[in-house]
């Protein structure tokens, strides 16, 4: 079952910017849960940036940071290594930015997984292990 919830939430982040979550959605299904927070800054992104996700490999929890530069459908999913899609983390239209995308794994098997971002024709790849 999926359900979106909108809330506002602000934090002081150790670099001194502001995240604002623009909105968690909720996934309880056996890949975990998903949250998505906007990060503002003032500097606008020139380009589609994927950064490593952090902490990996990891156990429970991992983060993923992204940046578009413009406003347009954005997708990233996790797939295995034989090319099965896992989970879709994000699949909607966003604003030009920067995000975090937070996944809680649950039940997700111990593995290397490959995340792909897809924005305006553009798709950025790198991987992730979980570990039990």
């Amino acid at each position: 079952m999926k359900s979106t919830y909108f809330i506002l939430i602000f934090a002081l982040t150790l670099w001194g910017s502001v995240l604002k979550a623009q909105s968690i959605s909720l996934n309880d299904d056996k890949n975990g849960q998903i949250k998505l927070f906007y990060i503002e800054d003032n500097q606008k992104p020139t380009s589609v940036v994927l950064k490593q996700n952090y902490p990996n490999p990891f156990k429970v929890s991992t983060n993923f940071e992204f940046s578009i530069p413009s406003t347009g459908k954005v997708k990233l999913t996790i797939y295995s290594l034989l090319g099965k899609e896992l989970v879709n983390l994000v699949d909607q239209e966003l604003s030009t930015g920067k995000y975090r995308v937070e996944w809680e794994a649950g039940g997700t098997e111990e593995g290397v997984y490959f995340y792909i971002l897809e924005s305006k024709g553009l798709s950025l790849t790198k991987s992730c292990k979980i570990i039990r």
